[in-house]
């Protein structure tokens, strides 16, 4: 018998090369968080649960921390600049994946609306920062908030960074909590919904990600100049946004401009 017979085959990436798989994985996460959207709109007709604390209410609305609530996105994005290991990327998109479809579950389970967040029109202060928060709050209805999204995938993304890079993992995490902060200080999500956030990536992480095996061992993580993408892409679109501000937008007024 040959002393290969009972070897095992190598793994073979998915579409013929592991680039092509690492985007089709990425697009595959993508398409699923879209579901969120039209996720809103369904979650607002049922009958929300209520898990608002005192503390909650307690909490202030602060416009400036909609810059950090918007770092979910580079920080989303971030595992597709660090984690270089095929086996290691196919793995943290079937955690995502996963992630993103248990959250939706119980978003129809434990439906629960954003009960404190002001209207938009009651946000008469003047800047950016006020108006990005209206037009968060125009675009992204109150509902499907526990878990929060915006917690769960940053810490499963600070998580799976830690996993290949621990300097860039403990930065991200820092992020992570930055962001958990912010969802409470935008009015976005209860304490509650953060909590468990958290608590899903985390095992979803611990499922998917802590042993999985990697194909080079030595080799898992890019080199972290890569980390400039994310952040360069964020900036390009805050400008964007800015540019759109000054320029008098407004699409939740009559007519469109302020």
């Amino acid at each position: 018998m040959s002393p290969t017979a009972h070897s095992t085959a190598p793994p073979s990436p998915i579409g013929g090369s592991w680039a092509r798989e690492r985007w089709l994985g990425f697009i595959l996460a993508i398409v699923g968080y879209s579901v969120y959207f039209p996720m809103t709109q369904y979650a607002s007709t049922l009958t929300p649960i209520d898990v608002m604390l005192p503390l909650d209410e307690a909490i202030p609305l602060t416009p400036w921390w909609i810059f950090i609530y918007a770092m979910i996105y580079p920080a989303a994005l971030l595992p597709l600049v660090v984690v270089k290991d095929p086996l290691l990327f196919r793995r943290l998109i079937m955690g995502y994946i996963c992630l993103e479809a248990s959250a939706m579950v119980v978003f129809v389970l434990a439906p629960v609306h954003m009960t404190i967040r002001p209207p938009i029109e009651s946000i008469t202060q003047e800047g950016f920062f006020p108006w990005a928060v209206q037009l968060c709050y125009f675009i992204d209805k109150p509902t499907c908030c526990f878990p929060s999204l915006h917690v769960a995938a940053a810490t499963y993304s600070a998580l799976c960074a830690l996993r290949v890079d621990r300097f860039i993992g403990w930065c991200s995490m820092a992020v992570a909590i930055l962001i958990a902060i912010s969802t409470l200080t935008v009015k976005q999500h209860f304490i509650a919904d953060v909590a468990l956030g958290a608590v899903m990536a985390s095992v979803w992480y611990w499922l998917w990600m802590r042993t999985a095996p990697s194909l080079n061992p030595d080799d898992e993580a890019y080199p972290r100049s890569r980390t400039w993408i994310p952040v360069g892409v964020f900036s390009a679109v805050v400008l964007v946004l800015y540019g759109t501000y000054i320029s008098g937008w407004a699409p939740w007024q009559t007519g469109g401009l302020s």
